[in-house]
């Protein structure tokens, strides 16, 4: 019996080494370029968490406030350069804000007071490897938050890996 025990145990052992070797040393890219990947952000009742490429997430926060304030919240960026802006709808920059050595961020938007007109604008959120675009659709009478999008770039392997 404790032989086959032991026989039981080695081949877990074995087993969970293989699978853990393997999740560490799994690359999603190919060739030697630098490629975006669509992911879906983590949700939480905090908000969104962006894996940015290093040993924290970030969390960012977008509510409405009204029918014409936006709220953004970002937390836990001291690691990562990051750019915060607004985009028009034919894609030309509106505002923008860089923030650097910082832990966090906060800004409420008035839309109604940059004097917007209706269409899709993008609100644009840089940070490290990852890019949180959320749509803002704006009306006469109000601003609606629309598609969110999030994509992380992927470094490339080299040519000959696995090789």
């Amino acid at each position: 019996m404790k032989m086959h025990l032991n026989l039981i145990a080695a081949m877990v052992l074995a087993g969970f080494t293989m699978f853990s070797a393997a999740a560490q040393t799994r690359v999603n890219a190919e060739g030697r370029i630098r490629m975006a990947r669509e992911t879906n952000p983590v949700a939480t009742p905090g908000g969104l968490l962006l894996d940015a490429g290093g040993t924290r997430r970030v969390v960012v926060r977008m509510e409405m406030e009204g029918t014409h304030a936006l709220r953004v919240q970002l937390a836990n960026l001291q690691e990562y350069q990051t750019s915060v802006s607004l985009l028009e709808p034919d894609g030309t920059i509106r505002w923008e804000q860089e923030v650097a050595n910082k832990q966090a961020f906060a800004k409420m938007f008035d839309l109604k007071t940059l004097s917007i007109d209706p269409g899709a604008y993008t609100l644009r959120v840089q940070t490290g490897a990852a890019t949180l675009n959320q749509e803002l659709v704006v009306t006469i009478r109000s601003v609606i938050l629309g598609a969110t999008r999030h994509s992380t770039a992927v470094p490339g392997t080299p040519a000959m890996a696995g090789k």
